[in-house]
């Protein structure tokens, strides 16, 4: 409703009745009102020229009686609200009728609520028998106002999927995003600390013992930092799969498990939410299929559970061993020359955030890649389209319409006779008694007595 801007509602004002403009008007209202209780309330507006209108606006709660001469663009501001009436060229048709001097205008603020709460209950969907295909349409009296909102609905449903679906990989960048932010700080002051140190110390080489812990260190740190992330992945795995929500639990498949049993049950808890979803629109919570499939579904959010467990439990054994032949290397750097030594520590320093600061970055790409990869589990078969006027059934009412027209006239000429006591006729009196009739006296219902 927001993104399509169904907060104003237009009518052009008639003889007889008022219909909406949609998409149509010769003009559109920008501003808010500061009085919630004007929501739904009629403001007037009368055409003066195709510069200049009348705004009118009458409420008993609260009491108001306000008018106003104006010209396009112009703000008008009151303590009830705060409007601005702009021209609308492409809302004109060619002979611009609709701005003739003396043609009135209804324009209504809509209350979102209420209005969310109209079209829900006007608003239809259901699944097509023995198909996954789902209809969905809307009773609205302005066509293309309908087609627009199922249309704009359905986009928004692909849209929330795909977002669902890209909350992992979102989490994955932003956490990438923060430490790449920390550590470029920390890059720059290492890079700064090299700078000095080489143009107060000259150019040193190292020796062959020195470029061995150098080599080592590096790779030592970047084995940890790998092993750091990993860690923080698991994090995000634990957390979709705790959510017991399937579109989030889809969403892992960016990140790089490298573990084939997790692989597995993730895929498994994977199709049971589905299956799960799927089983709730045909069954109640409490029926025995649907227990059935909680308890499963717990049973392998246990197992995955178990498993990144056993898996961190790994990775911080792996980077404690890590710490300590790093601790190892240290001890053996007493051995060098000072200058050396400062220097392979501030080189080293520099090298292994530069390393993680690099490593950060490609796996944010991945992870950039793997997002722009998502599609949505649903698509849009067939656009909205009008199904023709549904409300009034014209030649159902005419139906009706013809047969209580012959139906009434004939109960009431029925009841008539039937509870008619009077004779009406010679035959009808012959019947009811066995006395000769002598003769008839007939009567006269026009005004003059002659006989012809």
């Amino acid at each position: 409703i927001q993104h399509l801007n169904f907060g104003i509602t237009y009518q052009s004002v008639g003889k007889f009745t008022s219909y909406e403009l949609y998409n149509a008007t010769p003009f559109y209202v920008t501003g808010h009102l500061k009085e919630d209780k004007l929501n739904g309330q009629a403001f007037i507006l009368k055409v003066i020229d195709e510069n200049k209108f009348a705004i009118d606006l009458i409420t008993k709660s609260p009491a108001i009686r306000f008018h106003q001469e104006a010209t396009f663009n112009q703000r008008i501001n009151t303590p009830y609200f705060d409007i601005t009436v702009i021209h609308n060229d492409s809302g004109l048709s060619a002979d611009k009728v609709a701005f003739n001097p003396g043609y009135s205008f209804k324009f209504f603020f809509n209350d979102e609520e209420r209005l969310v709460a109209n079209y829900m209950g006007r608003f239809n969907a259901s699944i097509k028998e023995k198909t996954s295909i789902l209809d969905v349409s809307i009773f609205e009296t302005v066509q293309q106002k309908g087609i627009d909102f199922v249309n704009e609905v359905m986009n928004q449903y692909i849209e929330d999927n795909v977002e669902q679906k890209s909350t992992i990989a979102n989490k994955t960048i932003d956490f990438i995003n923060a430490q790449l932010q920390k550590i470029s700080l920390e890059l720059n002051d290492a890079e700064g600390s090299l700078k000095v140190f080489k143009s107060q110390s000259g150019i040193i080489s190292m020796s062959d013992r020195a470029k061995e812990y150098y080599s080592k260190i590096v790779t030592l740190n970047e084995q940890m930092t790998q092993e750091s992330f990993k860690i923080k992945q698991l994090d995000l795995i634990k957390e979709a799969v705790n959510s017991n929500k399937q579109l989030l639990v889809s969403g892992t498949s960016t990140l790089d498990i490298n573990d084939p049993v997790l692989g597995v049950l993730i895929q498994q808890m994977i199709t049971r939410l589905q299956q799960y979803d799927a089983l709730l629109s045909q069954q109640k919570r409490t029926s025995p299929d649907i227990k059935a499939f909680e308890k499963e579904i717990m049973s392998i959010r246990q197992q995955i559970f178990d498993n990144i467990e056993g898996q961190k439990k790994g990775k911080l054994l792996t980077i404690q061993s890590i710490k300590q032949e790093l601790g190892n290397i240290e001890g053996n750097l007493s051995g060098l020359p000072f200058s050396e030594i400062e220097f392979l520590k501030i080189q080293r320093r520099y090298d292994i955030i530069n390393n993680i600061y690099q490593y950060l970055l490609q796996k944010k790409s991945e992870a950039e890649i793997a997002k722009a990869a998502i599609v949505a589990d649903h698509q849009i078969i067939d656009k909205a389209a009008s199904a023709g006027q549904v409300k009034p059934e014209v030649n159902k009412n005419y139906l009706l319409a013809l047969m209580i027209g012959l139906t009434v006239p004939a109960v009431i000429i029925y009841l008539r006779h039937y509870f008619d006591d009077t004779i009406q006729s010679r035959d009808q009196l012959e019947k009811l008694t066995s006395i000769p009739i002598i003769g008839n006296v007939g009567h006269n219902n026009k005004k003059t007595n002659l006989v012809v």
